[in-house]
């Protein structure tokens, strides 16, 4: 995926949001877990960035502050991961 409209994504919900995280979720992100999905509950936003098939630039990853793996296996995208993370985060 091409940086530059995700880049511009961030930069323009982030001001907004005031204290939002911005996570990127890879492969060799850190492995989500419940204690995980708890500490992510208690903040007042999240930003998702999940990548499609080949994955996402890496200039991208200077607007991440953290990244998230949901375990080893492989998707057809990000968009699973992600309602992995926010069906977890958000219960």
């Amino acid at each position: 995926m091409k940086p530059e409209p995700i880049i511009m994504a961030v930069e323009k919900v982030r001001p907004r949001t005031g204290e939002s995280k911005v996570i990127l979720l890879t492969p060799q992100g850190k492995r989500f877990d419940q204690r995980y999905a708890v500490r992510l509950s208690k903040l007042p936003c999240l930003i998702i960035i999940c990548g499609k098939y080949e994955g996402i630039d890496e200039r991208v990853r200077e607007y991440v502050d953290e990244e998230i793996s949901i375990g080893d296996y492989i998707l057809s995208g990000g968009e699973l991961a992600a309602m992995v993370l926010l069906d977890a985060v958000a219960r």
